[in-house]
């Protein structure tokens, strides 16, 4: 073979000796070893392709594998896309190019739809998705990584965010069916990744554009298949929108639903009507009662499909969490009415309670449902209501019971080391559980039923007050003592309550400080992206 004057280092660079890494030893060309040690231009040129080649072809399983799990996951719940389609038009304008030439407006913002959908894929996948991949998929995988750090698919994910943003190019001038949608995921994905303002902001984007472009009036359709699209873009967008600002205690920014053409669900009409909790106890309770046979909360079936089993969790955690907002009025300090009040708080309490068991359940048996990060914010809220109910002896049941409910929210929210919100949160409810059992403690038997009927309680000796003191250096920030009387009975609920929101958790929300130009500001405890290398960057392009 002949040889060249300039060595290998000079002819093949970095970014080929790179490249080589991500290609299995065994399926390097022979004349590969001779270019690194005797190198000449036309061999260089083949071994350079041949680099190229098998290292998309590796990427390009990866995307497929994330949008599997994409499809396979989240999609049930929020069922926008047609799979069959969107892997037809993949096959397309995606995996078939061979060049990273933007031909047109509708190409980029598909690719950045393509991007989104691997984003979330990736960020809701398995802890060990890579680890069971094939070692030239781990071969791959490690040249992403920087050389201090092992990579994962969350650290992953962002990456594609990142790319999905720059593909959709500015968000206030983008106008079609594949922008509305990208935008939707985009919201969905800081759902999950605990960036509520971000998601907020993102969702009220997607509604403008679905607006824009004639979503909820089927404007834009021209076939059947586009009006179905634009029918299920629509109520996708339309439910979380509305999800969201009900979690988050913000306003919607959408009409009521007989303003648009597209049909809702019965009950999300009658619900903007002027009614009682009862009303709206019942409406659920009907809603619940008339679902199809395969949804049926209460049925078990052993031969239900994998895809209806995940779309029943969620349905029964929306219901359960539908039913806490119902009936969570005695959480309301100034409420005298504490006969009437007695109701919700047992309604309010099985609900968080159920709500609890179902998340324990899913987390112990349903290992995809680990990596459904938004959960956290179910099991958050359950598990607060929980302490609370008990702080205030706003219940009969016994206290040790309630707390092994509590005890199991922690242990979910502690097992989600990934997101720094969710071991926050945990803290909090440890906290809090710390507290109840002091004053278990104190109050053997809690047999008071009213939120403000504590005051007939016996005094306790001193010496039990000193329980107060070995809770922890962070008691006093949750919880503060003025709260509670010498003999540990809440004397100011109002403030109690308060200090179950800790202000850093929901500090991104109130001030928006998570810049939407850098998802490296999420909750997640991933790489931020200034530690990514360009290389990285360059190798998730979409045709390269």
């Amino acid at each position: 073979m002949p040889t060249c004057s300039c060595t290998a280092n000079e002819l093949l660079g970095s970014t080929l000796r790179e490249g080589l890494l991500a290609v299995p030893q065994s399926a390097r060309p022979e004349c590969t070893v001779h270019a690194i040690n005797s190198p000449c231009p036309n061999t260089v040129r083949k071994v350079r392709d041949h680099v190229s080649s098998s290292t998309q072809a590796l990427k390009r399983r990866l995307e497929k594998l994330y949008i599997q799990i994409f499809f396979q996951n989240l999609h049930y719940v929020h069922p926008m896309l047609d799979p069959v389609q969107f892997e037809e038009r993949c096959e397309r304008e995606i995996w078939a190019r061979q060049t990273t030439i933007e031909r047109c407006k509708s190409y980029r913002h598909f690719s950045a739809l393509y991007n989104i959908v691997v984003a979330v894929g990736a960020l809701i996948a398995g802890r060990n998705i890579l680890k069971d991949l094939g070692q030239d998929m781990q071969t791959y995988v490690a040249g992403l990584a920087a050389p201090e750090r092992q990579i994962s698919s969350q650290t992953i994910s962002r990456l594609y965010f990142r790319q999905s943003k720059n593909q959709l190019g500015d968000t206030y001038a983008v106008c079609s069916l594949e922008s509305a949608q990208t935008l939707l995921l985009m919201s969905l994905y800081c759902q999950n990744s605990h960036m509520p303002h971000t998601c907020y902001m993102y969702c009220g984007q997607a509604v403008r554009t679905a607006l824009a472009i004639g979503l909820p009036n089927e404007s834009m359709s021209r076939s059947a298949e586009d009006r179905k699209a634009a029918r299920r873009t629509w109520w996708c967008i339309y439910s979380h929108e509305i999800d969201m600002s009900c979690s988050s205690g913000r306003r919607d920014s959408l009409r009521k639903p007989h303003s648009y053409q597209t049909p809702l669900p019965l009950i999300k009409n009658r619900m903007d009507d002027d009614l009682d909790t009862s009303e709206l106890d019942n409406l659920l309770s009907d809603w619940k009662a008339n679902l199809p046979e395969w949804l049926d909360l209460d049925k078990l079936s052993f031969r239900e499909e994998e895809w209806a089993g995940k779309l029943k969790v969620v349905l029964q955690l929306r219901y359960l969490n539908a039913r806490i907002l119902v009936h969570r009025i005695f959480l309301i300090p100034s409420t005298n009415y504490a006969l009437e009040m007695s109701g919700h708080v047992g309604h309010c309490l099985n609900a968080a309670r159920e709500t609890i068991q179902v998340l324990h359940d899913a987390y112990t048996h349903r290992h995809y449902f680990r990596t459904w990060w938004y959960n956290s914010t179910y099991t958050l809220y359950a598990g607060m209501i929980v302490l609370y109910a008990i702080m205030l002896r706003a219940t009969a049941l016994r206290s040790e019971d309630l707390l092994k409910d509590v005890i199991k929210a922690q242990n979910i929210l502690q097992s989600m080391q990934e997101a720094s919100v969710a071991v926050r949160s945990a803290e909090l409810l440890r906290e809090g559980v710390k507290i109840a059992q002091s004053m278990s403690q104190r109050n053997s038997d809690i047999s008071v039923p009213l939120p403000h009927g504590h005051t007939d309680q016996a005094d306790y000796e001193p010496q039990s007050r000193g329980n107060f003191n070995v809770l922890g250096p962070n008691f006093d920030y949750h919880f503060p003592k003025t709260t509670f009387d010498a003999n540990g009975h809440v004397t100011d609920p109002e403030t109690l309550f308060a200090s179950f929101i800790d202000p850093c958790l929901l500090q991104d929300f109130t001030t928006g400080l998570n810049d939407p130009a850098d998802i490296g500001t999420s909750a997640f405890l991933f790489d931020d992206l200034e530690n990514d290398r360009s290389s990285v960057y360059q190798t998730l392009q979409p045709g390269g």
